[in-house]
């Protein structure tokens, strides 16, 4: 996964691998046709999951990815250690946004990686993609979770899960996002889920606990 246009947002489809400088509005890009959505990966080649508006089922979003949901569809993330979820909401347009990042900083990008992989580029990328399905940062809020120390020694001076959770609070700070909830911290892995008709973020941890905020 690599760098993809700019305008590519909404959620997904079950394992197409595309290149980023096809056609979304319905045109085949290789041997799939795109069914006039847009793929919530920004990479070089772009990995959609596409799912229909009347499914309920949740956007699954993976490690490095973001996804957006139009319609009040819940977007799930797993495997949440030290990485950092970021979920975010503009109510009145009806535009929710999941981002699951493993970095603070791009500085840290020595290969070729997606934007999602950081907590600077892929918040940035999450938000572009937000506001051109409508959603305005004026009325948006957040919530967090994951950055939990996962491993007992860390390379990094501080716990890379610590760097990750200051990351996305100082970046949705200075971009005016208020944070309304967070899990964070913590030992244990996490899986999150979304729920866009409620606001709510729905946490599910390793040691089976279940949490909501």
């Amino acid at each position: 996964m690599d760098a993809a246009q700019s305008s590519n947002s909404v959620s997904v489809s079950y394992g197409v691998l595309l290149k980023a400088t096809e056609n979304w509005n319905g045109q085949t890009a290789g041997s799939h046709t795109i069914p006039n959505r847009r793929c919530g990966v920004e990479c070089g080649c772009v990995r959609g999951r596409y799912v229909s508006e009347s499914e309920s089922s949740p956007i699954p979003v993976g490690v490095a990815e973001y996804a957006l949901s139009t319609d009040e569809q819940p977007l799930r993330t797993s495997g949440v250690g030290s990485c950092v979820v970021v979920a975010i909401h503009d109510e009145r347009a009806a535009v929710s946004g999941l981002l699951h990042f493993m970095l603070p900083t791009e500085n840290e990008n020595t290969t070729r990686a997606p934007p999602a992989k950081f907590a600077d580029s892929g918040i940035d990328t999450l938000l572009e993609a937000f506001t051109a399905e409508g959603g305005h940062l004026s009325r948006t809020w957040s919530k967090l979770a994951g950055g939990a120390k996962m491993l007992e020694f860390d390379s990094f001076d501080r716990p890379i899960g610590d760097r990750n959770v200051d990351a996305a609070r100082s970046l949705l700070e200075a971009r005016g996002i208020p944070i309304r909830d967070a899990d964070v911290g913590g030992t244990t892995g996490r899986m999150v889920t979304f729920l866009p008709g409620t606001g709510e973020l729905v946490i599910k941890t390793a040691s089976g606990d279940r949490r909501r905020y």
